[in-house]
Parts: C-alpha cells; sequence; structure tokens
C-alpha cells in the first residue's frame, strides 16, 4: 500500500470529480472521496460500483476549515500520506449583474475560491511535512478572460488562478507541484444549470463548436496533469490560448461580444431542443442553491 497513490477529492457527487474517482480508483488509487451533499456521493458510489476498500466516503463543505482540516487528518490517518488533493468542486449560476440575487456572490467567492484555497492550505501543510505532492485545482477558461453574464464566476475562477499561480513559486522548491485545469464549458450537471438558466447570460459558454465530456477532461487531467504535471491546462488549447489573448486585450472582448453571444444563443437554442425535460433536472448547483436559501429563512 505504501507505494499506493493517495488522493483527495472535492465535488465527487457529479460531474468530473465523479468520473475522476472511478477512473483513478480503477488504476490502483486509494481515495477520500468528498462532496457537500452525502446523497449523491453514496448514490455515486452504488451506482459506479466504487470499490469500497479504496474509496472512502467523506462529507465535505469545502466553505468549512475545520472541514477541510478534519478530511486531510482523515486521509491521512487511513493511508498515511497524501500525494494528490484535487480541489473540483464548484458553483455556476449565470446572471447578469443587475440581476443576480445577493447569494448567488457568496457561493461563486466562498465554493470557488474560498473552498480552492482551504483546501490548497490545508493539503500544503501536509504535503511540507511529506517533503512531496500534487495539489490541482479547477479553474476555467472564464478564469482566462472576462465572461459577460458569468461576471461572479469569472471573477472567483481569476482569483483562483492568481492564488494557485502564486503557491506554485512557493511550493515549488519543497517538492509540490501545482496545476490549474481550465476546461470550457462541459457537459456536467452545471451545463444544466446553465440550460435551466439559459438565456443571453448563458450564451457565451456556448460559443465553442463542440461541448467537452467528462472524459475528454479526465484525459487530460490523466495526461497532462498527473503524469507530465503541466502548471496550466487549457481545454481545448486553442480556445485558452484565445482566451488569454481576451485577457490581455478586454477592449477587444467588448467588441467581438455581440458576434459571439449572438453565436452562443444559436448553440444554446439547439441544446435545449436536444434536452427535452432539462427545467426537471435538480442540478447539484440549485440544490445547494435552494439550500442556503431555506438556512436563511
Amino acid at each position: 500500500m505504501g507505494q499506493e497513490r493517495v488522493a483527495l477529492i472535492t465535488g465527487c457527487g457529479s460531474g468530473i470529480a465523479r468520473h475522476l474517482t472511478t477512473v483513478l480508483s480503477g488504476r490502483g488509487y486509494r481515495i477520500l472521496a468528498t462532496d457537500i451533499n452525502p446523497e449523491s456521493l453514496e448514490h455515486s458510489a452504488r451506482e459506479l460500483k466504487w470499490n469500497a476498500d479504496r474509496v472512502k466516503l467523506h462529507t465535505l463543505d469545502v466553505r468549512d476549515a475545520e472541514a477541510w482540516k478534519e478530511a486531510v487528518a482523515v486521509v491521512v490517518r487511513t493511508w498515511g500520506k497524501l500525494d494528490v488533493c484535487m480541489n473540483i468542486a464548484g458553483f455556476a449560476i449565470q446572471g447578469f449583474v443587475h440581476q443576480f440575487p445577493l447569494e448567488h456572490i457568496d457561493l461563486h467567492i466562498d465554493i470557488n475560491t474560498k473552498g480552492a484555497i482551504l483546501g490548497t492550505r490545508f493539503a500544503a501543510e501536509q504535503m511540507i511535512k511529506q517533503g512531496s505532492g500534487h495539489i490541482v485545482n479547477m479553474c476555467s477558461l472564464a478564469g482566462l478572460a472576462p465572461v459577460p453574464g458569468t461576471s461572479l464566476y469569472s471573477a472567483s475562477k481569476f482569483a483562483l488562478r492568481g492564488f494557485s499561480l502564486a503557491v506554485s513559486y512557493e511550493l515549488k522548491p519543497r517538492g509540490i507541484d501545482v496545476s490549474l485545469i481550465e476546461p470550457d464549458l462541459v457537459d456536467t450537471a452545471k451545463l444544466q444549470t446553465q440550460l435551466i438558466y439559459g438565456d443571453e447570460a448563458a450564451a457565451v459558454g456556448f460559443s465553442a463548436p463542440r461541448i467537452l465530456s467528462v472524459e475528454d477532461v479526465v484525459a487530460v487531467i490523466l495526461k497532462r496533469v498527473l503524469e507530465e504535471k503541466v502548471l496550466e491546462a487549457a481545454i481545448p488549447p486553442w480556445r485558452g490560448w484565445l482566451c488569454k489573448f481576451g485577457g490581455t486585450f478586454p477592449r477587444l472582448t467588448g467588441q467581438i461580444h455581440k458576434i459571439v453571444t449572438k453565436m452562443g444563443m444559436k448553440n444554446l437554442s439547439r441544446e435545449k431542443a436536444k434536452r427535452q425535460g432539462y427545467a426537471q433536472v435538480v442540478t447539484p448547483d440549485k440544490w445547494l442553491y435552494e439550500r442556503e436559501v431555506k438556512k436563511k429563512k
């Protein structure tokens, strides 16, 4: 067991992290699979037949520092080390600045930014003791260029990218790698959230020629991130370079916004037509938002 790699992954109840847990456990990893929703986590474990000897389920609210400290402690108590910490959990609901609910501010920043910062903080503490490790943070192409209609999501991912790049320089001399994953729109429950709230605010996200699959993203994680340990992995690379260009010249982004929005609206309408019944789906983001609103009442 000493030679087997040990990973802590967040957001395993759905999407990319769910598929990643299946693939990595099949490759011999020992995994603490975490999610804020224990029911979706347990459902994933049953449906995908995760090996209980290799995958341990753990409820984790990534916004909670004490919960993070305990999650890392569970990994170390169970397997003696932490090789990889993968901050995949995220939140995304589109909306223009004059329309989005105030609760969306905290949810985007606390989950996408603060959650990954806390995970990086406590993982780094353990990895420094070991003298090795790899921290993987889920960013987005929206963290490379400003995306109208997703200002909160862009803000949270811009902040995460800046933080991750800074700490990568701090941790590299200590034997710890940091990687950023920057995918385009992926066919997960978050896409269904965009369809539910789908209007002009969601259009830019649908401007790509093709929607990525979770298999597309995980293939890049396996090769470029976990094997090659690149600092940044944009998916697809050409869209990453385009976004970096747009981020460098933001006025240009504003000028082409109408063209990109028109293209995105056309693709969005096509996806809605293909996915009848999407409005009845309770996505993780919608579930979390409704849960937070109920807590405040």
